[in-house]
């Protein structure tokens, strides 16, 4: 990405380092000397469902408090990958679509997430079956945060979705018991604006409630020179709503609710052309006359992108409800309750692969082919999804504290809220005016090669997954201690699918559109169920209150699903399993430079 310069100006309730800061409020003897020298203040994390010093936590991890995040200017998914070590980002369908790999394990096109994003601990929703959107975070999501937390490798007990890569936790900032609150805003380069505001107040002694907002708008850093639709791509805007409430019900109850909604709406991010095979026949036909007429035009710079698509549109829209229910029945015994609904709706259309593809008539005129359009139907939309959770989870310890344990139940289904999918033309030649026209008798394509179709997949994935998991660690003496985790996850999937397939004639000559002569429509209802236990076995050493010595095995696993743009035979696969081994080192140096550090060894299986 180009570099973005930022200035912003904060009014606060405290003052920065940088930038303006004015007091809104302050609480009364709200001042502190300034601290002399260096210290490492301790970070305290949630990544084994409770709260404990990252010192302490044998798992490789990275974390931001939002501090860290500001100042990195981390705003999106890509940015966090960035300062991440072993965090990929998969962009294919344009940045509020994201989705994250750690440790090479990626969620390909039309499977389960391998990174499990989780947002005040409920997973994210799902997405569409028939490409990659929902399972991550999305715009909006990175303001007012207690931290991020990045966990490595396969964490398949404690957390409610089964994954093979590893998790990454986003936690909001909770309200608190201070009137507070801040308004921020951010300008850059092409045009770039962010503003932000929150406000916290405490409605009684037992009420507390906090209320933000995120804008931002950019102009796009990918320049389209074919002369079709937007001059720019990879541009910002989105509107990110954010409520929540604590209600003390009892001095041992508390119901904590967040509402949130997100709505993002922008050009989208075609894929461009660098190289192709030259010997392949759509690239002897196509592909070396494109990339030799971009060199000769000036156009092959790393962010020239060629968009054919008339009117692309990348539009996301989520909104979600989750209520924590906690009752500290005592000092050795918790209960919690999440219940969490979320609907997520998306509509996509672009020139996947940015090709500029011109076929050669026998008049001696060219006519376009497209390699592959995804596009979407204005009878329904890319995505339409709802998720809802509901987590049991109990805590505890036993044995004068020397056993930290907890148990749970987890419930999730994903059912689509109407029909969704996907109407593409690939590798034919159509007048882009009639491709996403409800009606097929609309369309008017030319199949030039002889290979190309016009696909409509119109249908929905229902995903029920259940699981009952315990984790417990046992201090055998002060520095040494030992844990062991298990779970077990049933997985199901269904789905139904229409798969209309429209075939066109060929006039490679005199070139021109035509309506279909034919058509192919596939009712499919595939059908996927896998069950696995995953477990964790791990030994803890701690020479002092600054180091940590761990080693471990996990299980991991990722449930086997359903392909709705695959064919008969083809649209259902297996299970995915990994068995992975760590060790690891967890050091905090303190002098003139103080920093904590983390040194794992692993290997995965």
């Amino acid at each position: 990405m180009k570099h973005l310069p930022v200035v912003k100006f904060l009014l606060a309730t405290s003052t920065l380092g940088l930038g303006l800061s004015l007091p809104v409020t302050a609480a009364e003897g709200d001042t502190q000397p300034a601290a002399k020298g260096f210290a490492l203040e301790e970070v305290y994390v949630t990544a084994r469902r409770k709260e404990e010093r990252l010192q302490d936590v044998p798992i490789s991890m990275t974390v931001f408090d939002q501090q860290q995040l500001d100042n990195a200017n981390i705003t999106n998914a890509g940015d966090l990958a960035n300062f991440v070590p072993s965090l990929q980002v998969n962009t294919r369908f344009g940045g509020d679509t994201t989705t994250f790999a750690i440790r090479g394990f990626s969620q390909e096109l039309r499977t389960t997430s391998s990174v499990g994003v989780y947002f005040a601990e409920v997973v994210a929703p799902r997405g569409a079956n028939t490409q990659n959107s929902g399972d991550g975070a999305g715009p909006g999501d990175y303001f007012d945060l207690q931290n991020v937390q990045v966990l490595k490798g396969p964490q398949g007990t404690l957390f409610g979705r089964n994954s093979t890569g590893g998790a990454i936790l986003i936690t909001p900032q909770r309200p608190t018991e201070e009137h507070e609150g801040y308004f921020e805003a951010s300008a850059g380069n092409y045009d770039m604006w962010r503003t932000q505001g929150v406000i916290n107040t405490p409605v009684s002694d037992r009420v507390r409630l906090r209320l933000g907002v995120d804008h931002q708008e950019r102009a796009g850093y990918l320049d389209n020179f074919s002369g079709i639709g937007p001059s720019h791509f990879a541009d910002t805007d989105y509107t990110a709503i954010r409520g929540s409430a604590v209600v003390d019900i009892t001095d041992t109850v508390e119901n904590y609710t967040i509402m949130r909604y997100t709505h993002s709406e922008n050009n989208g991010y075609p894929g461009s052309l660098f190289d192709c095979k030259s010997t392949a026949p759509l690239g002897i036909i196509f592909c070396n006359d494109d990339l030799a007429s971009r060199k000769a035009t000036g156009n092959d710079g790393f962010y020239d992108v060629y968009s054919f698509v008339p009117d692309p549109v990348s539009e996301q829209q989520l909104a979600q409800v989750i209520n924590t229910t906690s009752w500290e029945i005592n000092d050795n015994f918790s209960v919690k309750n999440i219940l969490a609904y979320a609907d997520f709706e998306t509509k996509n259309r672009s020139a996947l692969f940015g090709t500029n593809w011109q076929y050669p008539l026998g008049n001696g005129t060219f006519q376009p082919v497209i390699f592959q359009m995804v596009g979407t139907n204005d009878d329904y939309p890319t995505t339409d999804q709802s998720t809802f959770v509901e987590e049991l989870q109990l805590q505890g310890a036993s044995f004068d504290d020397r056993l930290n344990w907890q148990t749970g139940l987890y419930y999730e289904k994903s059912e689509p809220d109407g029909d969704y999918g996907a109407q593409s033309p690939a590798i034919i030649s159509c007048d882009l005016s009639t491709a996403s026209s409800p009606n097929p008798a609309d369309f008017r394509c030319n199949n030039l090669i002889s290979q190309g179709t016009l696909q409509s997949t119109r249908g929905g994935a229902t995903y029920e997954n259940m699981a009952v998991y315990a984790q417990g660690t046992y201090d055998i003496t002060e520095q040494w201690d030992v844990t062991a985790g298990v779970r077990y996850t049933d997985d199901k999937t269904t789905g139904k699918v229409t798969d209309t397939i429209n075939f066109f004639p060929v006039d490679s000559v005199n070139g021109g559109y035509f309506p279909s002569n034919r058509q192919l429509v596939t009712v499919r209802t595939p059908e996927s169920q896998s069950t696995e236990p995953t477990w964790l076995l791990g030994a803890g050493y701690h020479p002092g209150d600054d180091i940590l010595l761990y080693a471990k095995y996990a299980r991991g696993y990722r449930q086997g699903s359903i392909n709705l743009g695959g064919s008969d035979g083809l649209d259902t696969h297996d299970p995915e399993s990994i068995d992975s081994y760590e060790l690891g080192a967890k050091t905090s140096f303190f002098g003139r430079f103080p920093a904590p550090s983390t040194s794992p060894l692993s290997t995965t299986i």
